[in-house]
């Protein structure tokens, strides 16, 4: 059987500089190299590349894989096998996916693209973003961050701090923590399906739409303005 690749895509600037839109590509090919080529023949300051390739033993497991993710994904799709992606945590959701596919015996292998040739700086520079998109907690030399999603960890340093300085303070402190879902839906006003994009937590509502390099910004903002010793969030 012939191996077939399942990727994550994305546009970006070629000068580096912000995107509007950080919506993903999900799909399957026989020929990476070749179909991202394809992709890119028009000339345009907006290249595509894959930030993440895995490679599977058959067209099939492939296209199962794939058919699999868009349903997952059905809420995001913006056109096609596009979909939105703006607290940037599709691409976790998806090897936590593919991490459960291996208890039923689906093999998969990751391909390091950082080792592929001839990639430009700022291809380079979009690939180690992705590899560096998950948030890790320490307390006191002990490691706090969850198996699972950022969004765990992230909820794990908030309930840390809580316990420490009270939720009140943290409630007062504002941006992400509030006490009731009115107060987060005006804080929030105009950002879609607010219902989707924060998660309740011991009687607290918490603001989760927001990529990993925030939430640990975040996490930070409260144990220095807190005087939290000991707490340190990182990218890793």
């Amino acid at each position: 059987m012939e191996k077939y690749c399942l990727y994550i895509g994305i546009l970006y600037d070629r000068k580096g500089r912000e995107l509007g839109i950080k919506d993903k590509k999900i799909g399957k090919t026989k020929t990476p190299e070749i179909r991202e080529k394809t992709l890119n023949k028009t000339k345009s300051p907006i290249g595509y590349m894959y930030i993440k390739l895995y490679e599977f033993e058959s067209e099939e497991i492939s296209y199962n894989v794939e058919q699999m993710l868009h349903k997952i994904f059905i809420d995001r799709e913006t056109e096609g096998e596009w979909f939105e992606d703006e607290d940037e945590n599709l691409v976790e959701r998806v090897e936590v996916f593919l991490s459960g596919l291996s208890k039923f015996g689906i093999k998969w292998n990751e391909i390091d693209l950082e080792l592929t040739q001839n990639l430009n700086k700022e291809e380079k520079t979009q690939i180690q973003r992705i590899k560096k998109s998950k948030i890790s907690l320490l307390y006191d030399g002990v490691n706090l961050t969850e198996d699972g999603f950022c969004w765990e960890t992230y909820i794990k340093g908030i309930d840390v701090i809580a316990n420490i300085v009270g939720w009140d303070k943290v409630v007062s402190y504002g941006k992400k923590v509030f006490d009731n879902t009115q107060k987060l839906e005006e804080y929030y006003k105009g950002q879609a399906s607010v219902e989707k994009r924060f998660k309740e937590y011991n009687g607290y509502y918490i603001w989760t739409h927001c990529p990993n390099s925030e939430k640990c910004r975040y996490i930070n903002e409260l144990i220095n303005y807190f005087k939290i010793k000991g707490l340190e969030c990182v990218t890793i």
